[in-house]
């Protein structure tokens, strides 16, 4: 009995091994995934204290008192210490802003006793107890100064405010991010810049001091790390050797050109023409230009006017089709087509990554299968 897929004929029980393969791999992805879902289950019930529902992570930091001491312990970094100087009739922790939602409470590295505020398992020197309060989730305060961790910011509290779209803040006077004082007069979140600032001297990436040139600093795009200045660009802070502000652009993605060369992810690929490259929507990868095809930085052998991405692993050009940069010998590249990552055919073969899977029956009819 005739069967029908690809527009060829095939015989019943041809059709029925490859149904049969195909139903054995359905079957082993449904397993693993109810075995990964069941992993899940077990692991809520054997966690331990201080780990929730399956939103919640487990304390990463917490104090214990344990035969009349106090300890501290932290599982980033994974460290434990006895709180010296404690009162342990009047200890408690406080970190009501620690986690989100269901895991509130799950950083506790806040505490006090009757005479100290303990952050990380240490006194937090000078600060009062009895008027101690978080401003948010960054800064804390007492009657006489503003805190970030174990910082002494200001003492200019009542001036002390948290500035909008980061983790800013300002004492009116000075600049702050976390436990860190910025250095210079003046403050500017850099526009699109997510954690980059400036004051009139210094260019800052959150609380990391960059070398940049504050007046001209500027991003190119965030979020993949590419930013200037006058005199350099740079990705991910770090300085692109021979790149050209002036000239510099997005090609797409982590891929940038200026007049001279292409870069991905600051790194030069030598050899590439910026005036003709070109990148392949299917795999960010591959680039071309006229006269060449790149696999990331290699130049590879590949015919550069027919080459295209079919899938994200295979690939072909008028001489060969590919799988995973491996060429199939059987397929033939003309009438070569992708239907998967793993699957494709031409007008001999069936493939299943770059094996021949089964010949295809050149007499089949009216959309048979076509082994």
């Amino acid at each position: 009995m005739a069967c029908v897929d690809f527009g060829t004929i095939c015989s019943r029980d041809k059709r029925e091994d490859i149904k049969g393969a195909d139903m054995t791999e359905l079957i082993w992805r449904i397993l693993t995934l109810l075995l990964g879902a069941l992993s899940l289950v077990l692991l809520g019930l054997v966690l331990p204290r201080g780990v929730g529902a399956a939103s919640c992570t487990p304390e990463t930091s917490h104090y214990a008192v344990r035969e009349g001491k106090v300890w501290f312990l932290s599982r980033y970094p994974d460290t434990s210490q006895i709180v010296k100087d404690v009162d342990v009739s009047t200890f408690r922790d406080i970190s009501p802003y620690s986690g989100e939602g269901a895991c509130v409470g799950r950083v506790n590295d806040y505490a006090r006793d009757k005479d100290h505020v303990i952050y990380r398992g240490n006194v937090l020197a000078g600060a009062d107890p009895d008027t101690f309060v978080f401003i948010d989730d960054l800064y804390t305060k007492d009657k006489s100064a503003v805190y970030s961790g174990a910082a002494r910011l200001t003492n200019r509290v009542d001036a002390f405010r948290r500035l909008p779209n980061g983790e800013w803040a300002t004492d009116g006077l000075h600049y702050f991010y976390k436990e860190t004082t910025l250095e210079g007069e003046g403050f500017e979140q850099i526009p699109n810049g997510h954690q980059y600032a400036r004051t009139g001297t210094t260019v800052y990436n959150g609380r990391t001091k960059l070398t940049a040139d504050a007046a001209s600093f500027e991003v190119i795009k965030a979020s993949v790390g590419m930013t200037k200045d006058k005199n350099t660009v740079y990705y991910r802070d770090v300085p692109i050797k021979g790149a050209d502000p002036a000239s510099i652009t997005q090609i797409y993605g982590y891929l940038f050109k200026d007049k001279r060369a292409v870069y991905l992810e600051g790194r030069e690929i030598v050899g590439l023409n910026p005036s003709t490259a070109r990148t392949f929507p299917l795999s960010s990868e591959y680039t071309a230009d006229d006269s060449a095809v790149y696999l990331k930085y290699k130049k590879i052998d590949r015919d550069p006017a027919t080459f295209s991405v079919l899938q994200p692993f295979y690939t072909k050009d008028k001489n060969a089709v590919y799988h995973n940069g491996i060429a199939i010998e059987e397929a033939d590249s003309e009438t070569f087509v992708a239907t998967s990552m793993s699957r494709g055919h031409d007008k001999n073969y069936r493939f299943r990554e770059n094996r021949i899977e089964c010949k295809i029956n050149p007499m089949a009819r009216g959309g048979a299968s076509p082994c």
